[in-house]
């Protein structure tokens, strides 16, 4: 992703930042043991574990930032809700591309079909598509961070763990077909 300030993502996410002047953020990271230096730490917060308790590790490991739901040691964005906030920052530069964007879900075999979709329309040209499996409320809407004005479509992959996921999602990517 090109760096953007730390400051400029809290604008659209609508977020609060705390001790974030003159930062850049270079990627994204949801696992402290997985940080390279640059990442906006997602402090994500699940049935077993909290990511606020990692916080200072993804820091101590180069971590830019965290983005949290309440305040914590650190430079920080604060947001209400961190899945809403990464949904506004997928949404920010979804709306910039006018290409065809592939929605694809289902409950076996997501990650192929997207691997068959993209390799089918890269004769078009290049095709942003998720890496690996990265497909949940949290990984799906970074993928916009890697947007190119080369890239003339975008092949997503949807997942669902519960009831409504799908419909956020697409919210999100605003798929122009799906599958």
């Amino acid at each position: 992703m090109k760096p953007l300030s730390v400051i400029e993502f809290a604008k659209i996410v609508g977020g609060q930042t705390i001790n974030c002047e003159g930062l850049e953020l270079t990627g994204f990271a949801w696992d402290s043991r997985m940080v390279d230096p640059g990442d906006l730490f997602l402090a994500i917060k699940g049935e077993n574990v909290d990511g606020h308790q990692y916080v200072g590790k993804a820091l101590a490991a180069g971590a830019t930032a965290s983005l949290v739901e309440r305040e914590i040691e650190g430079p920080q964005v604060l947001v209400p809700n961190l899945v809403e906030a990464l949904a506004e920052y997928g949404r920010h530069y979804r709306d910039t591309f006018k290409g065809p964007v592939i929605g694809i879900t289902g409950s076996v075999g997501k990650t192929l079909t997207k691997e068959f979709a993209a390799a089918a329309l890269f004769c078009l040209g290049p095709v942003l598509k998720n890496p690996g499996n990265h497909n949940s409320e949290y990984t799906s809407p970074l993928i916009w961070a890697e947007l190119t004005s080369e890239q003339k479509s975008v092949v997503t992959e949807m997942a669902m763990r519960g009831f409504g996921q799908i419909a956020h999602l697409a919210s999100i990517a605003k798929p122009t077909i799906g599958l």
